[in-house]
């Protein structure tokens, strides 16, 4: 009686096991994702955000959404087309990310820069994250 009393203990134990591991193994495996780009709505709370912190001018105003939705735009356009390399996919992503910060600067004066660079320290999405091979 003992025996099957003890094969049924490891039997249990085995099956709790098995439904413990296979239930970490089943959850999703999202943290490399990119953030996905903001939708329209999001984009204006952005450049009203920036338009009152910087004191922006009606033409830059106009000039930085033109920028942000273009930019958005491209994010989005290179996510759908990713090939799957991620490295070229990352370097992309980088290089668009440092288009939008010339351009943003280019229209911007000292006092607005550092205003803008404070806030990007605050309210940039997780694409600063470390990335393998990235120091």
């Amino acid at each position: 009686m003992r025996v099957i009393n003890k094969g049924k203990n490891r039997i249990m134990i085995i099956l709790a096991i098995m439904m413990v591991t296979g239930g970490l193994m089943a959850q999703p495996q999202h943290q490399d994702r990119p953030p996905a780009p903001p939708d329209s709505e999001q984009i204006e709370h952005l450049l009203s955000e920036l338009k009152t912190l910087l004191s922006l001018t009606e033409v830059q105003s106009v000039q930085l959404s033109d920028l942000y939705r273009s930019h958005f735009s491209e994010m989005k356009e290179m996510m759908e087309k990713q090939n799957g390399n991620r490295e070229d996919h990352h370097l992309a992503m980088d290089a668009l990310k440092k288009k939008l910060e010339i351009g943003v600067n280019a229209l911007l004066n000292d006092e607005q820069k550092a205003e803008y660079a404070e806030f990007l320290k605050h309210h940039s999405p997780k694409s600063d994250r470390k990335r393998p091979g990235k120091k």
